[in-house]
């Protein structure tokens, strides 16, 4: 047996093939009805979408066999990436490549194999659409245009798949975005409004230092309008952006100084001291703006929350296949409860700062939807007066360690 050799491209083709965030996932009638048509016209009781991840192919679609993975060494579907045009083994048992592959000696017995590359709009091969038989036979070229053209459907199911999925992740985070911004901008405007009518009945009344003292008030609920009005504008832009920015290897530290950098200035005017420690050699596969985007986020949430002269510690880790990111405060903390709630979008009102800053939900919905978005895992501990703990951790990929 030979087993298929890495991709000249493979560090580029994992990558395109986990920007889909397909893999694991549930069967689905689009891909299934693709993999039972190529099983009838080309006549084999085995169809499958086979898709090569860095240790073993997994199948998004199958008929007739059970299995839902192999390990890439065995995997026929790793040799037919290599090229573009289908890849056909009329006889594996002739075959010096599968005679003694343990999918030929047993289950389920594999004698005759099928793939066309599943190329995807960058022009790398994800995977295959390939029909098995447990007896040795071809394909005329009938059947093989049509195995192509339905090779070419699973990968345009694909980026309908990848579409869809954004744009429902991008409307429920909308949903729950126009639910804060209603409930902090009504709050803002009826504060300004009573002080404003207060002002007005009893301009005669009031001395110079009770006019100011209303007059402060009104600024300061206009400028948490307009700082609402901003973050929303600033969220939206950063989607826009965030759409059209490529995934790639991100190098967590570099993420981490430069959120840091980009947040000093709103500690130095709390005189709070942002600190880094702990270190990785690992990269992540993420997207460089939104990593630092969401580290941003985070660090200006715990500003926010934090008392003057406090400290806000950043802290890296390596674990065995992840990387993790703690941003903890000292600040007045809050129930689990409510604190759990600030990821999972059930939380439909925001909190102010220790400086009465507003605290409008955007930044945690950022974090909530990169999270998701990469497969990572976020945590969170605190209890009230005892400050905040939130943990992002996010996958490493060893092809860039």
């Amino acid at each position: 047996m030979k087993p298929a050799p890495p991709t000249p491209d493979e560090t580029q083709r994992l990558q395109a093939l986990r920007s889909y965030n397909i893999l694991d996932t549930e069967s689905e009638k689009g891909f299934d009805d693709i993999t039972f048509i190529a099983s009838q016209v080309c006549d084999t009781p085995i169809a499958l979408v086979s898709l090569v991840d860095e240790q073993r192919q997994w199948f998004k679609s199958k008929q007739g066999l059970t299995a839902c993975e192999t390990h890439r060494d065995l995997a026929f579907c790793a040799h037919a990436i290599h090229d573009t045009a289908p890849f056909v083994v009329n006889n594996t048992l002739e075959d010096d490549r599968f005679a003694d592959n343990p999918l030929v000696t047993g289950p389920p017995d594999i004698r005759f194999y099928a793939g066309v590359p599943l190329i995807c709009p960058d022009g790398y091969a994800l995977g295959t659409l390939c029909v098995i038989d447990t007896r040795p036979r071809s394909l005329d070229n009938t059947q093989l245009t049509i195995l192509s053209a339905l090779a070419r459907q699973v990968v345009a199911q694909l980026e309908l798949r990848k579409q869809s999925t954004h744009l429902e992740l991008a409307n429920s985070i909308r949903a729950r975005l126009i639910t804060i911004l209603t409930h902090d901008l009504r709050n803002s405007f009826q504060v300004a409004a009573g002080y404003a009518k207060r002002l007005r009945k009893k301009k005669n009344v009031l001395s110079p230092a009770q006019v100011d003292e209303l007059a402060e008030v009104i600024e300061k609920s206009a400028v948490q309008a307009h700082e609402l009005l901003v973050g929303m504008v600033t969220w939206s832009r950063d989607q826009q952006e965030s759409e059209n920015t490529v995934a790639a290897p991100v190098d967590l530290q570099s993420a981490c100084e430069n959120a840091i950098s980009m947040c000093e200035p709103l500690a130095k005017a709390k005189e709070i001291t942002l600190t880094l420690t702990g270190s990785s050699n690992s990269h992540i596969i993420s997207n460089q703006f939104l990593m630092v985007s969401t580290l941003q986020n985070l660090l200006s949430n715990s500003i926010k929350f934090s008392h003057k002269g406090n400290k806000v510690e950043v802290v890296i880790q390596e674990k065995a296949s992840m990387v993790e990111c703690s941003v903890t405060d000292h600040g007045d903390g809050m129930e689990q409860e409510d604190a759990e709630k600030l990821f999972d979008g059930s939380l439909s009102a925001s909190r102010k700062g220790t400086f009465e800053e507003t605290g409008f939900g955007i930044g945690s919905m950022l974090i909530s939807d990169f999270v998701k978005s990469y497969r990572g895992e976020i945590t969170v501990k605190t209890a009230p007066q005892k400050g905040m703990c939130v943990t992002i951790a996010m996958p490493k990929n060893s092809t860039f360690t």
